[in-house]
């Protein structure tokens, strides 16, 4: 487990082991009963099936042995990866604020600008937010897991929306501008 995306991918595993325990310990028993009644009467059963229902129950301890295991594993790292959390939503909230900012004073939303720079301007903001959205889920999926308030970025979501009718007129623009150039070279 090395990142928070490891960790949370693990504690959902782990969770959805948990839920199909009950459902796979009630269906080993009859398949296990099933089998030594065929072997009772004499029904032909290939070899590899007799070891498949063979090693079912032992396969399924040895499932429930690795998830105790796991489970002792992040006991020990949950409280590290949870203050790298902290400092990763700490730093983030300031490049989100330094972002903001830059978006806000040379954004493709500038006043006086030509549209065709600020379509080139939304093409460079709209990867800078991308990168700042990935990360945005990472740390609020992580907040989640640890039960820590999820820290709001209100200015992202408002750009987030800004960027997505920009894309929207700024696409119109360049298609009528395309189609202007195909007929009048």
């Amino acid at each position: 487990i090395s990142d928070i995306d490891d960790l949370r991918i693990t504690v959902e595993t782990l969770s959805e082991i948990r839920e199909a325990e009950v459902d796979i310990d009630m269906k080993v028993s009859p398949i296990e009963e099933a089998y030594l009644l065929l072997a009772k009467h004499n029904v032909t059963v290939t070899k590899e099936e007799s070891e498949m229902v063979d090693s079912l129950r032992y396969s399924w301890k040895k499932l429930k042995g690795l998830v105790l295991d796991v489970q002792a594993q992040l006991s020990t790292i949950q409280p590290v990866f949870r203050k790298d959390l902290l400092g990763a939503v700490e730093k983030f909230s300031f490049d989100v604020d330094e972002y903001t900012k830059d978006y806000t004073e040379n954004g493709p939303m500038n006043q006086g600008i030509a549209p065709k720079t600020a379509s080139e301007r939304l093409v460079v903001y709209q990867r800078g937010f991308d990168e700042l959205n990935r990360k945005l889920e990472t740390y609020t999926g992580g907040e989640e897991l640890f039960s820590i308030p999820v820290t709001p970025f209100p200015h992202l979501i408002k750009i987030k929306k800004e960027l997505k009718l920009l894309q929207n007129l700024y696409g119109l623009y360049n298609d009528v501008l395309d189609k202007r150039n195909m007929v009048c070279p």
